[in-house]
């Protein structure tokens, strides 16, 4: 027992005298030129040990180290590849008995590292790369052949007390792109590290992009839970924030916050992000939860998505944006949006979608079948919106009278022709492949206003169609078709549509402030054209036109009025101007039309009244935006029953009126000379038939004129 004393005593005492001892006599820095020997044998590089070197062995195995740097490759610049200004670290000596590993805490200050890429795309840790691979290439070989040592022994524990790296920086060059960016002031430090037992973790970082200007710092903080057996790792409650200006950022930079708790499950090749709250300029914030499955092979995204009610007005003025005017200034004041998210790396749908824009809730599906492809389908429906509110406020004042707009329209200036080219983006139309429906129960757009409203719209290979739009709209309906078809070097455009049933006054006043018809009506027209230009589309605009209106009148021209006015006029009698709004009252209206060229020719408008009948035909120049119109009035027998000497004495009179003039200021005018001359043949016929009737009454006969007769008097005037 004694010698078994002296025996522990000894080893102890010789363990005192090696723990005392070395540190005493050994300096590793006398090591330092073998240490940078074996760097250069084994990469090629230059190691620089300008620092101490120092070491401790009880109760912690101490590792300290002073500044070092490493070159860089040929052709990178002199200065070094990576430097550090200090590392430490050291390890409990007692748990290593155990087969445990005690790391007190690990230190790296001031790490700078100059990455790069040549113009040739080869980067300056290739050489490297390579010789690692060698070497990595060599131990599998060894560990094939069985000429290993034996296998090194397993580890009871790993704990480390904390990592802390400090103003650690990395440049990185690429000549092949341009990139330059730099990360500078980069700091990470950890709590304690062990197997099984969270960590908190925190970093920070400021970026540069040299090339967009952007200059971002990032923070982030976590609490990380690893099962390296069960390769589950989980960042429970994880704060990141990012405050950006310049580059591509806006006037006032933006500020992101994102909180959530990520999980990473590598064996199942999954992931979860759960508490998704991302916040922008505190303003915008987007909750949500979502799955990840295939992970590191084709990632596919599942989950749900909202997005709380916030204010856009606020957010650009915020970001300095230019706040667009609004009719209403309440209007874009508050969006919300929510959805469920399906994506991989080809597609995205989101389902469920629900989304409000101040009063309007939209409802639907979006999906994006091939981002390549620019592949879309959507179905989106919603209640009652209103355009108008979100267009930019008008300059008249509202109770500015109707002339005084026709005026200004008369009198405006433009510095555009209509030769300016259309600028359409023909190369983005052509690759669209779009096929959507759009319903809403009501529509205020330009004044008017629609119900029902249906939608449907489809672009594929360079031809966008409306197929069709449909609404029902002052009593009535309309169903258009129309296309553009950018295919060709020449864009072309088509359009078919048709009202029915529609009460035109609400329309023409609401839509183009136009108190000038009423009735009902049918309208249909079927027009192609193609240019690339305003002037271009109107002078190829082909196609024809019908149109029958009923029970209306036309307001601003009493046909009546014009008739005895022009009559008082050949008589050479007064005339008196009657009171109130001149108007003509019309039965029908109707008349077709063909258009060649953008010249619009009728050759059958027909009008029918109480009073007269009225034929037409002239030509409507729509490049040089003017009009030359002649219609013929016949004045019928039932104006007998108007209580008006004058007009009856005309029963029978074909009365010309002219419409000419550029379409902003259209004049109408009863053509005298020829009335003249339709009067003069009227009143010979009259007295013809007096004097027949008075003839045949002498003989007996009767005072009625037989009808070949009468066709004969016809034919003769």
């Amino acid at each position: 027992m004694k010698a078994l004393i002296k025996i522990i005593l000894g080893v102890v005492l010789l363990l005192v005298i090696v723990i005392v001892a070395v540190p005493l006599f050994v300096d590793p820095n006398d090591y330092k030129p073998e240490i940078s020997a074996l760097v250069k044998e084994q990469t090629g590089r230059d190691l620089v040990i300008d620092g101490d070197i120092s070491l401790s062995l009880f109760p912690w195995i101490g590792f300290s180290l002073g500044r070092v740097s490493l070159s860089n490759a040929p052709g990178f610049g002199g200065a070094p590849m990576a430097a550090i200004q200090s590392a430490d670290v050291q390890v409990k000596v007692m748990p290593l008995l155990d087969k445990r590993v005690e790391v007190n805490h690990l230190t790296l200050k001031g790490l700078a590292l100059v990455l790069g890429k040549d113009a040739q795309g080869k980067t300056n840790w290739a050489d490297m790369t390579a010789k690692s691979d060698e070497s990595s290439q060599a131990t599998t070989e060894a560990a094939t052949t069985g000429k290993q040592d034996g296998a090194a022994p397993a580890l009871a524990g790993l704990t480390l007390g904390g990592v802390e790296f400090t103003e650690a920086q990395v440049d990185w060059q690429d000549k092949q792109s341009g990139q330059s960016i730099l990360l500078e002031s980069l700091n990470l430090t950890t709590g304690s590290l062990a197997v099984g037992q969270p960590a908190d973790l925190e970093f920070k970082v400021h970026l540069t992009d040299r090339q967009s200007g952007l200059a971002a710092q990032l923070a982030a903080t976590t609490r990380l839970h690893a099962d390296l057996a069960a390769q589950r790792y989980r960042l429970e409650n994880t704060q990141l924030t990012l405050d950006g200006k310049g580059g591509p950022m806006p006037p006032n930079g933006m500020t992101l916050g994102l909180n959530a708790d990520i999980s990473a499950d590598l064996v199942a090749d999954m992931a979860t992000v759960k508490g998704l709250v991302l916040n922008v300029v505190e303003l915008v914030e987007v909750v949500g939860d979502v799955n990840v499955s295939a992970l590191t092979a084709n990632p596919l995204v599942q989950g749900k998505i909202s997005l709380k009610p916030f204010d856009p007005k606020a957010v650009l003025t915020r970001l300095g944006q230019a706040v667009p005017e609004t009719t209403d200034p309440s209007a874009l004041t508050k969006v919300a949006f929510e959805t469920r998210l399906k994506a991989g790396t080809t597609f995205a749908e989101l389902s469920d979608l629900v989304l409000s824009l101040d009063q309007t809730r939209f409802s639907g599906e979006i999906k994006v079948l091939d981002f390549a492809k620019q592949s879309v389908r959507f179905t989106v429906s919603g209640d009652s919106l209103d355009l108008d509110r979100y267009l930019p406020p008008s300059s008249q004042q509202p109770a500015e009278s109707a002339e005084n707009k026709k005026e200004k329209q008369r009198n405006k200036t433009s510095d555009a022709t209509g030769d300016e080219p259309l600028n359409l983006p023909v190369e983005m139309l052509r690759t669209l492949d779009v096929v959507g429906d759009i319903a809403l129960k009501a529509l205020k757009a330009a004044n008017g206003h629609f119900a029902n409203l249906k939608i449907g719209l489809k672009a594929k290979d360079g031809l966008l169609q409306l197929v069709p739009f449909q609404a029902d709209l002052y009593d009535g309906t309309t169903t258009t078709k129309a296309s553009l078809d950018v295919r060709r070097k020449t864009p072309g455009m088509a359009v078919e549509s048709r009202l029915k049933g529609v009460k035109l006054g609400g329309l023409l006043m609401d839509m183009q402030q136009l108190d000038t018809l009423d009735g009902v009506g049918e309208f249909s027209i079927n027009t192609t054209t193609s240019g690339n230009s305003v002037n271009q589309l109107k002078r190829g605009l082909d196609g024809h036109a019908k149109f029958l209106f009923k029970d209306g009148v036309v307001k601003g021209f009493d046909l009546v009025h014009e008739i005895r006015k022009a009559y008082a006029t050949i008589k050479g009698q007064p005339f008196e101007t009657p009171t109130g709004d001149p108007v003509t009252p019309f039965a029908a209206m109707s008349g077709s039309a063909k258009i060649v060229n953008g010249i619009v020719t009728n050759k059958d408008f027909v009008i029918e009244s109480p009073v007269l009948q009225a034929k037409g035909s002239g030509k409507v120049n729509l490049p040089d935006s003017y009009v030359d119109y002649l219609l013929t009035a016949d004045l019928l027998s039932a104006l007998q029953d108007i209580d008006d000497k004058t007009i009856r004495s005309l029963k029978g009179l074909t009365v010309p009126v002219r419409v000419k003039g550029s379409f902003d200021a259209p004049a109408a005018s009863v053509d005298a000379e020829k009335l003249i001359a339709s009067f003069a043949k009227t009143q010979a016929k009259n007295r013809l038939q007096e004097k027949l009737g008075e003839k045949l009454k002498e003989k007996g006969l009767g005072d009625k004129i037989p009808g070949d007769a009468l066709k004969l008097l016809d034919k003769l005037f």
